[in-house]
């Protein structure tokens, strides 16, 4: 199994530089496996969006990644669970923290962002977020 770094990622998404991303199709033609760790997919968000893709474009690369049958994204589930959470308008990131720690270890996720613990509280978001100092 290869693991992909987040440039090989971006190259074949944005398509912004011709050489590399004929190598990145070159490589992900190959019948082979191929890893995405959740370090990847947060850095890949944060690189899409900063290059102005919106929450529908990026949403949507997550979720085509996630879809290929040869590439196994690390955590998957909380991968699809932020996407989904990021589709209706948490930041990636939060939602990502979140889904990481919703196992029955957690009673609770500790923030001092109100933005995400007003998000979480209307999605009614297991463990429940607690904001400090609210």
């Amino acid at each position: 199994m290869i693991a992909l770094d987040t440039n090989v990622l971006v190259r074949l998404l944005l398509k912004d530089d011709p050489a590399q991303h004929a190598a990145a199709e070159k490589l992900l033609a190959q019948p082979r496996d191929y890893a995405v760790s959740v370090t990847v997919m947060l850095e890949l968000v944060w690189v899409l969006e900063s290059v102005g893709f919106d929450t529908a474009e990026v949403a949507h690369a997550i979720t085509s990644i996630i879809a290929q049958p040869n590439i196994y994204v690390h955590q998957a589930d909380a991968v699809a669970a932020a996407n989904a959470h990021y589709r209706v308008g948490a930041d990636f990131a939060d939602a990502l923290h979140h889904a990481l720690c919703a196992t029955p270890k957690h009673t609770a996720f500790a923030t001092f962002d109100k933005k995400f613990a007003d998000f979480a509280k209307r999605r009614k978001l297991q463990p429940s977020v607690a904001p400090i100092g609210a």
